[in-house]
C-alpha cells in the first residue's frame, strides 16, 4: 500500500493524471504557438506585429485562465519527452517575438534594447495575467490585452516626454 492505495491502483491514478495533464500542456502550448507564425509572416510593420503578438497572447491566456495556471504550474513535472517538447514550442514562440523586436529595430520603430530581457518582461507581465485577471471585473479580457499591450510597446511615458 501506498498513500492509502494498492499499487495497482496508485498506478492507474498516476496514468490517468500523466495523460490528463498531458493533453492539458499540449492544449496550452498549441495556444501558445497557434498564430505566432502566421503574425510574423504578415505584411503588417513590426509594432503592429508585436501589437498583435502580445493582445493575441493575453486575450489568450485571460480566457484560459485554469489551464494556463495548470501549465505554468505543472510544465516541469511533465515526463521528459514531453517537457522536451513544451520547451520547444516555447523557445520557437519565444524567438520569434525576438525576431520581431529585432526587426522593429532595425527598421527604427522600437529603440535600442537588450531584445531578450526586453521579450522576457513583456512575456512575465502578460502570462502573470492568470493571477490577477478576472472575468467579473471592470475590464474584458480583449480591453486589458490593449492596455497591456500599450504598456508593453509604449511604457507610462507621454509621447512628448520621449
Amino acid at each position: 500500500m501506498l498513500w492509502g492505495c494498492r499499487r495497482a491502483a496508485c498506478t492507474t491514478i498516476s496514468r490517468a493524471r500523466t495523460n490528463s495533464s498531458r493533453r492539458l500542456m499540449e492544449r496550452a502550448t498549441s495556444f501558445m504557438a497557434a498564430q505566432i507564425d502566421e503574425i510574423y509572416a504578415s505584411d503588417l510593420p513590426p509594432a503592429r506585429k508585436l501589437r498583435w503578438a502580445l493582445e493575441t497572447h493575453a486575450a489568450t491566456m485571460m480566457e484560459n485562465l485554469d489551464l494556463v495556471a495548470v501549465y505554468l504550474h505543472e510544465y516541469r513535472n511533465l515526463p521528459t519527452e514531453r517537457l522536451a517538447e513544451a520547451l520547444a514550442v516555447r523557445k520557437h514562440y519565444e524567438q520569434v517575438l525576438m525576431q520581431i523586436v529585432e526587426d522593429g529595430i532595425t527598421a527604427g520603430e522600437f529603440r535600442d534594447v537588450n531584445v531578450k530581457m526586453a521579450v522576457f518582461g513583456m512575456l512575465g507581465m502578460l502570462n502573470w495575467t492568470h493571477q490577477w485577471f478576472s472575468p467579473d471585473g471592470p475590464f474584458s479580457s480583449s480591453e486589458v490585452a490593449t492596455m497591456l499591450a500599450d504598456f508593453a510597446l509604449h511604457g507610462l511615458t507621454l509621447r512628448s516626454a520621449r
